[in-house]
């Protein structure tokens, strides 16, 4: 009888059990059906939060030194959560970095101007060198306020709505939404109507601090929280009671700071006052700056906090930075804005500050600054804004 061997066309079926002995060593390369990234993930040590796994959730690593293994569970770009079913300990859990006042996406600048005020609030974008635009409204035309940020809002606290007149200020407070942007609403007023205060932000609070309100100096630092929306409370005071501090103030990832100011008779202050974010209480003096002045504007990196421009009699072009570590005395800053300036309003990118609008020697200023955090020098024009103006009040995400 004889044997039919097998041929590449003419195999239609077999059953396993006829499978016996050592197959030779086959070419896996044609095998179809292979899910790419299917295949665990190896590493000389354990998955990182920004191990990106191609399988996401239920994606296998294996650790070759220790022999560990770790499941996906949660598949998020750079923010990957691991659990180890190992040992069933040493997850690989996600923790967010800390909170900075620093900001990646666009800056808006709201209201100002100078007999009348206006109610525009204007946007640029830090990844682009165009002119801003015109994206929403205050609920009222107002300048010399103070400008706060949370994650999701800008907000506008106070201010004057005809120009450094009792009876002119306003207890407003406005909140416009970044994502949506457009008119903002009033949301509610502050415990007495300011202009000239300074403004802070914690990654849970807004501040307002110093400013002029019933024609009187004020030294009281009051705070509003971003989830409540609803209020504002007196949380301490500064070391002097002082109106047109520096507009945007700086901020630490735990101090809000208040830099110089104008005090009663028209004299100038260098001193820069600190408080908790972390708990309610009176600022303290923790060092000055290069120069008495007034009517400045506040920017900060992670690091250092910066002043610009100012006025004490005359316009201030300089730069200046101090270190919050260590406190004490602020530098100057090698490099200068592109003009001297007062009444602006500071923006703070990851890598530079920006100065916005102003009055210059040559009247209200539509120009927008940046200077490098990393790399000192003089600033250069980064945008232009949709109106010339000054005492205008800044947000940020």
């Amino acid at each position: 009888m004889s044997v039919t061997k097998v041929s590449n066309d003419n195999i239609l079926s077999m059953s396993a059990a006829k499978l016996t002995g050592a197959m030779p060593a086959l070419d896996g390369s044609a095998l179809t059906g292979i899910v790419a990234g299917s295949e665990a993930m190896t590493g000389a040590g354990d998955p990182e939060n920004e191990t990106n796994p191609a399988d996401g959730v239920g994606a296998l690593w294996i650790n070759t030194t220790t022999g560990e293994m770790f499941i996906c569970v949660d598949a998020t770009t750079n923010g990957n959560v691991w659990n180890n079913v190992g040992e069933g300990s040493g997850h690989i859990t996600y923790v967010p970095p800390p909170w900075t006042y620093t900001a990646s996406v666009a800056a808006y600048t709201s209201g100002g101007g100078w007999y009348p005020m206006n109610n525009a609030v204007d946007k640029f974008l830090f990844s682009s060198s165009n002119a801003a635009s015109a994206v929403g409204t205050l609920s009222e035309a107002r300048g010399f306020g103070s400008g706060q940020s949370s994650s999701t809002h800008g907000y506008i606290s106070g201010g004057t709505t005809i120009g450094g007149t009792s009876g002119s200020y306003s207890s407003k407070v406005d909140q416009f939404s970044f994502v949506s942007e457009g008119a903002a609403s009033h949301i509610f007023s502050l415990t007495t109507a300011t202009e000239g205060g300074t403004g802070n932000s914690s990654e849970t609070d807004g501040y307002i601090s110093g400013g002029t309100s019933t024609s009187a100096y004020t030294d009281k630092i009051e705070k509003f929280s971003f989830s409540s929306n609803n209020s504002s409370s007196i949380i301490g005071t500064l070391t002097l009671a002082r109106n047109y501090a520096s507009h945007s103030g700086q901020s630490s990832t735990s101090y809000g700071y208040t830099s110089g100011g104008q005090l009663p008779g028209n004299s100038w202050q260098d001193r820069r006052d600190k408080f908790s974010f972390v708990s309610n209480g009176n600022a303290t003096t923790v060092g000055n700056l290069t120069a008495a002045k007034a009517s400045s504007h506040g920017q900060n990196s992670t690091t250092h906090g910066y002043v610009t421009g100012g006025y004490n009699g005359s316009n201030f072009e300089t730069i200046e930075k101090f270190d919050f570590s260590s406190d004490g005395t602020s530098s100057l800053y090698g490099g200068v804005l592109t003009l001297a300036r007062r009444n602006a309003v500071g923006q703070s990118s990851t890598t530079h500050g920006y100065t916005s609008s102003g009055f210059s020697n040559a009247g209200a200023s539509d120009v927008v600054d940046k200077f490098n955090f990393s790399s000192e020098g003089d600033a250069v024009t980064a945008s232009q804004l949709s109106i010339a103006r000054q005492g205008v009040m800044a947000s940020q995400y």
